[in-house]
């Protein structure tokens, strides 16, 4: 009852089809078949069948399989003695019939399809809509790709690819999709699976409203413009989150508190999307400006000349902690009590005898230079 795959199968790709060949050349055939009485036996094991296409024969004997010592290893012997109780199966159908129920079932094995490799792989979540194509064998007209259990719209290609329609539902979130074949006609093969990567996008940052504000400001809300923006992105501040609102795949906005707006700076302005996938985006910088600082009194003025140091109150506006006073141009040890004051520690060899120019520094970015006071020191009291 010689039964075996269909001759065209690759051998290469159909592992019966290999195993067919390897048996054949042992015993120098050339016909691409053997005979099926280990595939008799598989049959029943897998769906019975006694008193039908089977029946059991040769009670109380037993089968013997010869060990890697003696000259065909792996062959079987069935002996009628002792008798310990086994029985061997006998076909109850012509050798025909068996060869009807058996070859199409070794034939089918050239009908699996076989899935290798898919492209792209990977996907950023929240695409559109887009065909991926799937590399594989034995795909045919009626071959219907799965996505995660569920039928999609599928192209054949070739023999060796099959496309496939996914939605943009289907890539909204991100996740490890399975992708896999269905040969419904040749035989109810399934193929097996291959993963698709659906990942965070790297957010892209093109622009930020405002660009700059007033050291001192309020907090207030950043607005964001780029693309790739995902519900989980995060704005970050000098490399630290700032609590982040989605608004769109293009638009984010940030709330930028108070405490980063103390002292003018350079504030580094960039988008996280977490992973899988995902990144950091290229940085904006958002400036914080300094105040222009004024004086509007000193005191006391006039100052009685002594040993030791003097300590002179400011008045004005636009101060904050990087401003500093300075005497003749001299910059002296400064303390701010206010935005609209400060007070100065001056040693007594930068207020001699005579008048002296008190101004305010704040630094770039903005900043500048105050108003100058004068301020005179005298050897007695004026009254």
């Amino acid at each position: 009852m010689p039964t075996g795959p269909s001759p065209t199968s690759d051998p290469n790709l159909d592992p019966v089809r290999a195993a067919y060949g390897y048996f054949d050349a042992y015993y120098g055939r050339t016909d691409l078949t053997m005979y099926a009485w280990g595939q008799v036996a598989l049959l029943y094991a897998v769906r019975g069948g006694i008193g039908t296409n089977f029946s059991i024969g040769g009670y109380n004997g037993q089968t013997t399989v010869w060990d890697s010592t003696q000259s065909q290893p792996g062959y079987d012997v069935w002996s009628q003695s002792p008798s310990v109780g086994h029985s061997y199966l006998e076909k109850s159908v012509s050798a025909y019939t068996m060869y009807t129920i058996l070859n199409p079932m070794v034939q089918g094995s050239s009908s699996i399809p076989i899935l290798r490799s898919i492209s792209p792989s990977t996907i950023a979540a929240g695409s559109p809509a887009q065909t991926v194509t799937l590399t594989g064998n034995n795909f045919f007209n009626d071959s219907q790709v799965f996505f995660n259990g569920n039928s999609r719209p599928s192209t054949l290609i070739s023999g060796t690819q099959v496309g496939v329609q996914l939605s943009s539902t289907d890539l909204a979130q991100t996740g490890t999709a399975t992708l896999s074949v269905l040969n419904d006609a040749e035989g109810g093969w399934r193929s097996n699976s291959v993963n698709l990567n659906i990942v965070n996008p790297m957010p892209s940052l093109a622009a930020i409203s405002p660009a700059s504000v007033n050291a001192g400001s309020a907090g207030f809300t950043l607005n964001l413009t780029g693309s790739n923006f995902v519900p989980g992105s995060s704005v970050q501040v000098n490399g630290t989150s700032r609590s982040t609102t989605f608004i769109s795949a293009t638009q984010l906005g940030a709330a930028i508190p108070a405490s980063d707006l103390t002292v003018g700076t350079y504030l580094s302005v960039t988008v996280f999307n977490p992973a899988p996938g995902g990144g950091t985006s290229a940085a904006l910088t958002l400036t914080v400006n300094n105040p222009a600082p004024s004086i509007s009194s000193v005191s006391p003025n006039p100052v009685l000349a002594m040993t030791g140091s003097y300590t002179l109150t400011v008045n004005g506006a636009g101060y904050n902690r990087a401003s500093v006073v300075k005497v003749d141009g001299k910059s002296v040890t400064t303390v701010l009590v206010s935005s609209t004051q400060m007070t100065a520690r001056v040693p007594n060899n930068d207020l001699l005898l005579g008048q002296h120019a008190i101004t305010v520094s704040n630094p770039t970015p903005g900043g500048g230079t105050s108003n100058s006071v004068t301020v005179t020191v005298v050897s007695t009291p004026i009254f």
